[in-house]
This record gives C-alpha cells, sequence and structure tokens, in this order.
C-alpha cells in the first residue's frame, strides 16, 4: 500500500510540471538588471546601452546578471491604428528589434514590460485584451523576459488576466521568462505557479531599510514551501547600490534576497555602482546559494527579537545558515545556530552490556536519535527497557564556511555562535565533516529527521508506517519471527533517500494533494500502530 502512496506521489509531482508554464526557464532563478528602480521614466537606448556596457564591463554579467530588462514608460500613449504597441521614437530611435539585437550579441538577454489591465501604472497601453497581439510582438523583437503589472485592473478576475498572458507568450513558441508582478494582493503563492516563472508577493520595494524590511517579511518568511525550479516567490529587486543603505544593509539585503531564491534584479544605476557595492553584488559565493541546483528556496527558522537564523538545504547534504541581527541600535548580538535545527543530527550506538555483568562493554549498533526512535525511546521504553542497554552519542561535527569573506572558519560540534553587528549578517555554509552515509532514513547522522518539517522527505513517512516494527526490532536487537523479514525492508528502504555524492530528497508539500496524502500517512501511524502513544510525526 505505501509504496503505492509514493508512487502516487512522484505522478502529483510529474502532474504539477505538466500543467505549469512549460517554457523550460527559471530552473534557478534569474539575475540581471531592471530600469524602474533608479531611472523610473526617465528611459532611453542611452540607459539601456550603457547597462548593457556596464553589466560586462564590471563583470557582472559573468557572475550570472544576464537580464536587461526595461521597465514601464518605453511606449508610446496609445496604440498604433491596427491596434499594436508602439515603441517611443523619440526614446528608442533604433527601434526595439534592433535594441534587442544590440543586447543579444553582448551576450545579454532582452526583457520588457508590460501590463494585465487596460493601462500600465504610469497611463500608457496595457495588454488587457491585447495579450495574444502584444504576445506576438514581443517575441518578433526577440524578448526574452516580460514583467507584467497589475494596474488599473479588477482583483476579480487576476488569475484569468495572468492565464491570457501565460496562454499568448506559449502560443508563439518563443521562451519568454514571464514575472507576475500582482504585488502579492491575492496570495499568488498559492496559484501562480501554473501561471508564471516567478511572482511579486509584496508592494514596491523603495531604497530604505523599513521597506526592505517589509518586503522580506512579507514577502518571503514562511512562502519557502511554494517556490521551486521553474517558480518563484519575489519580494522586489535589489537596492544594493541605491542611497540611504548602509554596507551591512546591504550585505543583509542581498544575502536574504540570495537565501530565499529571489529573483535577483539590479535597480541601481550601473554608472554610480562604488566599490562596496559591487563587491557585494559580485560576491560569487553567496550569488552560488541562490543559484544552487537543489532548488530548495529559504525560510527564517528561528527568531528571538531583533535575532533571526534563516536557512536552506543546498546540493550534497550541505546548508546555507544568515544569523542576522536587524536590531537598529546598541551592542553586537550573539547568535547562534545548532546542527539539529539544521537536520543533523549526533551519531548513537545502542549498547549490549547483558553478556558481562558490570561491563561497559558489549556490542554496539548504529541508531539515529531523531524522528520516530526518539520518541519511541522517551515515550514509550522510558528510561530504559532493559538496564544493560545504553545508548552513547557522538556530537555532530561540520565544517563552517564564511560565503563573504570565501574562507573556512574551521569544524564545530553541536553548533556555532558568532556576533553580529547592527543590521548586518553572517553568510555561512555548513558541511558535514565527513561524507554522507550511505544508509538514508534511519542512518547515523540522520539526513532525513527534520532540516525544517515541510522540507521532510514524504519516504521517511511512508517507511515510518511499513517500517516501524523493524526500526524497533533494529533498535532492540530482536531477532524471531515477527523481525525476520525486517531485514530485506529496513535496507532496502534506506538506501533510497541519500547516496554518497547526491542530495537529500526535500519538499513533499509542493502541491495540495501531497499534503492530504501525508496527513493520511500521519493519521495511519497514529492511529492503527499498537505503539501509536510513543509516535510523534510533526505536522508537515
Amino acid at each position: 500500500m505505501y509504496g503505492s502512496v509514493l508512487v502516487v506521489v512522484a505522478a502529483l509531482g510529474l502532474c504539477a510540471a505538466v500543467n505549469a508554464l512549460e517554457n523550460g526557464l527559471g530552473r534557478t532563478p534569474p539575475l540581471g538588471f531592471n530600469t524602474w528602480n533608479y531611472f523610473g521614466c526617465s528611459i532611453d537606448e542611452s540607459v539601456v546601452r550603457t547597462a548593457a556596457d556596464k553589466l560586462i564591463a564590471l563583470g557582472l554579467a559573468d557572475a550570472g546578471y544576464r537580464y536587461l530588462n526595461i521597465d514601464d514608460c518605453w511606449h508610446m500613449r496609445s496604440r498604433s491604428a491596427d491596434g499594436q504597441l508602439q515603441a517611443d521614437p523619440y526614446k528608442f530611435p533604433s527601434g526595439m528589434v534592433a535594441l534587442g539585437e544590440e543586447i543579444h550579441a553582448r551576450g545579454l538577454k532582452f526583457g520588457i514590460y508590460s501590463d494585465a489591465g487596460l493601462f500600465t501604472c504610469q497611463g500608457y497601453p496595457g495588454s488587457r485584451f491585447h495579450e495574444e497581439d502584444d504576445a506576438a510582438l514581443f517575441a518578433s523583437w526577440g524578448v526574452d523576459y516580460l514583467k507584467y503589472d497589475n494596474c488599473f485592473a479588477a482583483s476579480l478576475d487576476v488569475k484569468q488576466r495572468y492565464l491570457a498572458m501565460r496562454d499568448a507568450l506559449n502560443k508563439t513558441g518563443r521562451p519568454i521568462y514571464f514575472s507576475m508582478c500582482e504585488w502579492g494582493v491575492n496570495e499568488p503563492w498559492t496559484w501562480a505557479s501554473t501561471s508564471g516563472n516567478s511572482w511579486r508577493t509584496d508592494a514596491d520595494i523603495a531604497a530604505n531599510w523599513d521597506s526592505i524590511l517589509r518586503s522580506l517579511d512579507n514577502g518571503a518568511a514562511g512562502l519557502a514551501k511554494y517556490a521551486g525550479p521553474g517558480g518563484w516567490n519575489d519580494p522586489d529587486m535589489l537596492e544594493v547600490g541605491n542611497a540611504l543603505l548602509t554596507r551591512a544593509q546591504q550585505r543583509s539585503h542581498f544575502a536574504l534576497w540570495a537565501l530565499v531564491k529571489a529573483p535577483m534584479l539590479i535597480g541601481a544605476n550601473l554608472d554610480r555602482l562604488d566599490n562596496i557595492s559591487l563587491s557585494i553584488l559580485l560576491a560569487k559565493e553567496v550569488i552560488a546559494i541562490n543559484q544552487d541546483g537543489l532548488g530548495v528556496a529559504g525560510d527564517i527558522i528561528w527568531k528571538e527579537g531583533p535575532a533571526e537564523v534563516w536557512a536552506a538545504p543546498l546540493e550534497r547534504d550541505t546548508r546555507a545558515v544568515i544569523l542576522f541581527n536587524r536590531h537598529h541600535a546598541g551592542n553586537p548580538v550573539d547568535i547562534s545556530v545548532t546542527w539539529e535545527q539544521l537536520g543533523y543530527k549526533p551519531t548513537c550506538e545502542t549498547v549490549d552490556d547483558s553478556n558481562i555483568e558490570g561491563s561497559n562493554s558489549g556490542a554496539a549498533t548504529s541508531v539515529s536519535t531523531g524522528g520516530l526512535i526518539r520518541s519511541f525511546k522517551h515515550e514509550w521504553l522510558g528510561a530504559s527497557p532493559n538496564p544493560k542497554h545504553r545508548s552513547q552519542c557522538k556530537p555532530f561535527k561540520a565544517l563552517v564556511r564564511d560565503l563573504y569573506a570565501e574562507e573556512n572558519l574551521g569544524v564545530f560540534e553541536g553548533g556555532y555562535t558568532a556576533s553580529i553587528q547592527n543590521y548586518d549578517v553572517a553568510v555561512l555554509k555548513v558541511s558535514p565533516a565527513i561524507e554522507p552515509s550511505t544508509h538514508g532514513c534511519n542512518a547515523a547522522g540522520n539526513r532525513c529527521g527534520g532540516f525544517r518539517q515541510w522540507y521532510r522527505n514524504s519516504h521517511c513517512l511512508a517507511l515510518a508506517a511499513k517500517g516501524l516494527q523493524c526500526r524497533i526490532c533494529h533498535l532492540l536487537g530482536i531477532s524471531g519471527s515477527c523481525c525476520e523479514p525486517c531485514a530485506a525492508v529496513y535496507a532496502g528502504n534506506q538506501a533510497s533517500v541519500v547516496q554518497p555524492g547526491a542530495e537529500t530528497t526535500w519538499r513533499p508539500w509542493h502541491d495540495s494533494s501531497s499534503a492530504a496524502l501525508q496527513e493520511s500517512l500521519r493519521s495511519h501511524v497514529n492511529n492503527n500502530n499498537p505503539y501509536h502513544t510513543a509516535i510523534a510525526i510533526p505536522a508537515i
């Protein structure tokens, strides 16, 4: 039964992909430049060409910033006699086809702006009821990215308006990244993954600290479970390099956007970037968090007053961690993260002293202290079912690397603490000090036990239901007819989660159907297992 449940979960994931935008884009969040934050409506060919030159000359294009996006105000105030959008000939005398070719010739990608309403936010013609004409026009210009705003439109038909442009873009046959700028007013994270490659989660950002914190709190915190390859939460563009932000604020802003897997679009004047801002934008190991191939967005995992810990799983069973002090005044704050918070567990052995009375030696069996077994031991077995069985645990050890400094800080047992200045961050990569175990869910190190509940592998829940008696037999070293079939089940099910050189599989929460299946698994275990009082599977 449970094997078939897992097959259904996998099939649901495939169905979700089939029903999505299907343009093959956004497997990692886009990086680039957008004209709006600094230039607003004061744009023309010169602004765009200078931005293209600077993306290349400053090394930003080589770092991954390839999209050059023209925002609002590129249009004429009315459509042509045949109903087509028109570029302003005074601002863009070469025309959009030639400008697009120029951008592509530099190895960059060409982005444009429109609106899902009757007008853009600055009063230029919108694309409502012209979706197919406008999508075809953008494709003919060689557009690679469309930012699609939400002004001058009723909120009641927001899904239909964005679906209409999605379908129109697909009809062109040209892959165009679809950036939905709906401002988060209709909770797009719950439905937009089938419509666009990213969706704005809050109002426009501004170049001040309060605005950045608002965008983070409203547009990123708690939303990690809705993001993934092909569809990302978008708390709006970067303000790194714009006025009124300190170095610490820019470091924090950039790192947090990278960790939550937000699109990273520079909103500053590239011609006026100082060395501090440029060095932040070029922080290659921080950018690597954003572009990590595992494709799991980070989220806040701990908070106490102004001190916060944000984290995300990365490829090869590693983690990205940000220790963030958002306080505006006072002394530096010591902020800690434990390895258990990141899903790394101690390695424990159950030692059997029954052969030698009073001896501390005996047969040892490696088990995990996490998940079901820990709950079973504490609640059902109590202190010990056999005073001659005892547990020995070794703290987990991890290598910690500073991603801004690009240097290793050392190997630490149990966790790591740093003193963080006001507004600033420590941006870390945490890696197991040894290679990942080959045993998966219930192995030494237990990579499956609980980074955050929404990252738990659905395989572990099914194994918990199907193989509970096998786990108990293994833990207690029992043999007999009831446990004879367990060896194959226990060994066969473990190897599918973590292999040497592979990654933990996370994110069973990607759609409501998967969540419902997990709820039924929890119900089955807690209601039907004779040891149900000893089992605590946290809600996903």
